[in-house]
């Protein structure tokens, strides 16, 4: 077996700190740069990075529900959070529309995703709807993109809500810090307002006094821009130094796939230096925007599924909404937050309306294990129902459905007394034909119960205030007969399902169709991580984990193109370190082989070579 870790060391030429702050003129046909420019650092970096490799397989995950909805705040993205909507997703502290004249304001908030044209695209929560504006924010991780020989890759959602003409525009700007001029040079990816196409477009502002010069360079693909049809964008962007940089733009690639051997469209010019991104419509255009991803490989920002990739270094998802009741569950969106995820049109709530007892929380539940993948936030009851259905309906007369795996992260919060119930029910039809799962009436242990003869089973585990637990339920249902429900308490993300379960029950649930909490009789419990698929992998995924790692603690430069790399590790494996200067037609060479892993020195007697702006390495043993 082999584990590998790749290092990254980068050189960085010196570079003179600089801040536009003049003010720029608007345009009418075509995007120009708002806002101010950020400063960059001089000086020369040396950084190690860690890149761990992730594996995941989640194979019919037909039903999720994160609680990803935002409980307060306005309807557009104006002012939303200050780290996007992962917690290190490499955005600063920059709020949407905060440097941008307030042009977020203009971008509304819309349940549900939006899906790229080959539905593989993985989505997340909701999208944003504009009728023209513009709204941009920073990130620090990079605090410049543009290093000399890097290469990073920016892919986007959009879908235009009225017919295109030639003068609309809607895109992503990709914004320049002055450039090489301490003027805008900034690069667009969308339609822009000379053509019907989508395509690239490079632009610069050159300032003279009370004088803005305009000048542009657009190269096209062949896929038009069509009214109410998503295109999915991919920019790929080699920095160079001494050389113009390469934008290259795929239209509609597919997602998982491998890049593309032909670019759709290419542009060649100086972009400088480069730090922030911008959505930007205007003239006409009325689009909706989803998914930016910022990431360091093309597999990065066309994921097919919910693992983080390492290389993920930026994502907005644009997870923000608020339900009917300010803070609830209570009419939360129709689709759930993804917007192919099997959820009907039936809201949080719509369905007996309990749903106002449930208040969101901050933050995700973690299962025991701390290994469950989650996201978003919770929700948390004092007592009452919420339920809603889904249309992966008809069971057990569905023919994909045998077995069907459900899971749910419940944490009680105050027990009550041995009658207070706080579980997960899934509905049986007729009305009352029931599993429920979870904490059960008459026991402290978690259990299964059928809802028409209260047949119970309860497991070995018991039910402790303020302890999160991870529940899966298996079906394998039975048409007019009895179905067999397995119960599996705190089971290991990401293992195999376990030969044994912690409970069963079997009885006739005749058709099942939805999902509800209920929490009564004194309990208060707090839910999250609905997951309904097909197979148990989908239901249970975990968090990328690597074994015994090996950890740079320091790179240091002797002098010249020297260096020494010292590092620790966990493990007694033997290691070997490798370099190599370009990971798409490089070589991997040997720095050094033998390694015991107790933690040591390597030292690279030519770590960056003549000639190379940048180095990896990485460490593997057998």
């Amino acid at each position: 077996m082999i584990r590998t870790i790749t290092f990254c060391a980068v050189f960085t030429r010196r570079m003179v700190g600089f801040a536009n702050t003049r003010n720029q003129a608007g345009r009418t046909s075509r995007p120009t740069r708002r806002g101010l420019a950020k400063p960059l650092l001089g000086g020369m970096l040396l950084a190690a990075v860690a890149v761990l490799a992730s594996s995941s397989s989640q194979a019919v995950l037909v039903t999720y529900d994160g609680f990803n909805y935002r409980s307060i705040g306005p309807f557009t993205i104006d002012g939303q959070p200050s780290n996007g909507t992962q917690a290190s997703n490499g955005w600063d502290n920059v709020t949407w529309g905060q440097f941008f004249t307030g042009g977020a304001k203009s971008y509304v908030v819309t349940n549900g995703s939006l899906a790229d044209p080959s539905g593989l695209l993985y989505t997340y929560s909701n999208c944003v709807y504009t009728t023209g504006g513009s709204a941009g924010r920073y990130n620090t991780t990079p605090a410049n993109w543009a290093t000399p020989g890097a290469t990073y890759y920016f892919s986007i959602l959009i879908k235009p809500a009225n017919t295109p003409v030639t003068t609309n525009y809607y895109g992503l700007l990709l914004l320049s810090n002055g450039g090489n001029t301490g003027d805008g040079h900034n690069l667009f990816a969308g339609k822009n307002g000379s053509g019907l196409n989508w395509g690239l477009e490079y632009s610069t502002n050159v300032i003279s006094g009370n004088t803005t010069n305009l000048s542009f360079v657009d190269a096209y693909s062949g896929v038009p821009a069509t009214a109410n049809q998503t295109a999915f964008l991919v920019v790929r962007v080699d920095f160079n130094f001494g050389t113009p940089d390469v934008f290259s733009l795929y239209v509609n690639p597919t997602p998982g796939g491998p890049e593309p051997a032909t670019p759709d469209a290419v542009l060649t010019n100086d972009i400088g230096t480069q730090n922030g991104v911008e959505m930007l419509t205007g003239n006409g255009g009325a689009a909706f925007f989803d998914e930016i991803r910022l990431g360091a490989t093309f597999a990065s920002v066309t994921p097919t599924t919910s693992a983080t990739d390492p290389n993920l270094l930026t994502w907005e998802p644009f997870a923000y909404n608020q339900g009917v009741s300010a803070g609830t569950l209570d009419g939360q969106p129709s689709d759930g937050t993804q917007g192919s995820n099997g959820w009907d049109t039936v809201t949080w709530g719509q369905f007996l309306g309990g749903a106002t007892s449930y208040l969101i929380g901050t933050g995700s539940l973690a299962d025991p294990s701390g290994m469950l993948v989650t996201s978003g936030n919770y929700v948390h009851t004092a007592g009452g129902f919420a339920g809603r259905f889904n249309v992966y309906t008809g069971l057990p007369g569905h023919t994909n459905a045998n077995p069907t795996y459900y899971s749910v992260l419940i944490r009680p919060d105050n027990l009550g007394a041995t009658n207070s119930i706080a579980y997960l029910q899934i509905f049986g039809q007729p009305n009352g034909n029931d599993l429920l799962a979870g904490k059960l009436t008459g026991s402290t242990f978690w259990g299964l119960q059928s809802g028409t003869n209260l047949g119970q089973a309860f497991s070995t585990v018991q039910a402790v205030s303020n302890q999160t637990t991870f529940l899966v339920v298996r079906g394998n249902y039975v048409q007019g007969g009895p179905s067999t429900f397995r119960l599996y308490v705190n089971p290991t993300p990401g293992a195999p399902e376990p030969a044994t379960a912690d409970a069963t029950v079997s009885f006739n649930i005749q058709t099942q169709n939805g999902v509800a909490f209920n929490t009564q009789n004194g309990a208060a419990a707090s839910y999250d991580e609905i997951r309904v698929g097909t197979n148990y992998a989908d239901v249970t995924p975990a968090v990328a984990v690597i074994a015994n790692p090996f950890v740079i603690t320091s790179i240091q430069l002797l002098g010249g193109t020297n260096a020494v790399i010292s590092f620790t590790t966990t493990s007694t494996n033997v290691y070997s370190v490798e370099a190599n200067s370009d990971l798409v037609t490089g070589t991997w060479t040997t720095v050094s082989s033998g390694i015991l892993g107790t933690g040591g020195i390597v030292q690279s007697t030519n770590a960056v070579p003549p000639g190379a702006l940048m180095r990896f390495y990485r460490a593997r043993h057998p």
